[in-house]
This record gives C-alpha cells, structure tokens and sequence, in this order.
C-alpha cells in the first residue's frame, strides 16, 4: 500500500477489517510475496509477476570488494540501480516493477565481464502470481490489493476499490486542511 491509500485508510477504514471498504482500498490475504532470481540475462520469453521482487545474479572475477561498494549499475524503466559484489565471484542486483510492463535493462560497470550488457524482462499481473520457490514465506497478517479483473484500473491492479472514493478523499482533505487557508 503507498502512501495516499495508506492514510486514506486512516482516515475512514478499520484496521480489524482488511478485506472490507475504505478509502485506502480493499485487500485480499496473501501468504507469499513474488521473488524471482535469474542467474543469466533474461529475454522477453522470462515473465515475473509486476511489483514482485527480481534478482539477478552474475558470475565474474573474485574481487577484494565490500558489499557496500556499488561494482555495477542497471538502468532500466528509466531509472538507475546500484548492483553489488556478494562474494566469490558472483554480483546481484534486485528490481521491482511499478506496473505490468515490457522492459529493457543495460548494465555497465568498470569491470569487463559486466560491463554493457543487456536484456529484456516482462511483468505482468495479477500480482502475487503463480508461487514460485524463492518466493518469500509471509506471516499471517500480510494483505495485498485485491486482483478480480473488475477491480483494474487501466493495469493497476485493485486500484478501482480507491478510486471510487476519490471525490469523498478530496472532499474530507480540503475541509481538514481548511486551517491552513491565509485570512484576508
């Protein structure tokens, strides 16, 4: 949940009642979050579940580094990632998509065998998807957005149990926030 549902959620839900109506959305339980490790590039034909967690990791040269030093970067969906030296070789960098989307990385780094490499990945929904070994074991109070179809929106999964609370959110936030108003 980010930030706006989470205090939308707040200000007119009840926390005993996940699965119910509020303005922060309605949630299903859930007991995995998605994980994925890749130890290659990947291609258009590797597919993981969007907001899940995904890890590649890399074999090269045994360095001398902390795994505290950025060795290597990802750009990808316009952004950039820092990736690291885990030991013994072997170099990680973990993603997670904001949406379903097609995507392309490059990855460069001063060490040749990292250096301009690229690959492509896809993420789709719904999310958590279909379980996976490394995915992580949750406890039993975790919930996520509720992913009936019907509940789409565009390819925002659950995103319509907030939206139909919009206009009543911004109602209620523009009378707290009457206060702030300057008298003439």
């Amino acid at each position: 949940m980010g930030d706006t549902p989470s205090l939308a959620y707040l200000m007119h839900g009840n926390p005993e009642q996940l699965e119910g109506e509020c303005w922060g959305g309605s949630f299903t339980p859930i007991n995995r979050s998605s994980r994925h490790i890749f130890y290659r590039h990947t291609t258009l034909a590797d597919t993981v579940p969007a907001y899940g967690v995904v890890e590649w990791h890399f074999k090269g040269m045994e360095r001398n580094l902390a795994d505290t030093i950025v060795c290597f970067t990802m750009k990808i969906a316009g952004q950039e990632f820092p990736g690291y030296y885990l030991g013994s070789g072997k170099y990680g960098i973990r993603y997670t998509s904001k949406a379903p989307e097609t995507l392309s990385y490059v990855i460069t780094s001063k060490y040749p065998e990292l250096n301009d490499k690229t690959g492509q990945l896809v993420s789709n929904v719904p999310w958590p998807g279909k379980p996976a070994k490394q995915d992580y074991i949750l406890g039993r109070n975790w919930y996520s957005d509720r992913k009936e179809p019907e509940l789409f929106l565009n390819k925002q999964q659950g995103a319509k149990t907030i939206a139909r609370y919009r206009e009543a959110f911004l109602a209620d936030w523009a009378i707290r926030w009457e206060w702030l108003r300057t008298k003439d």
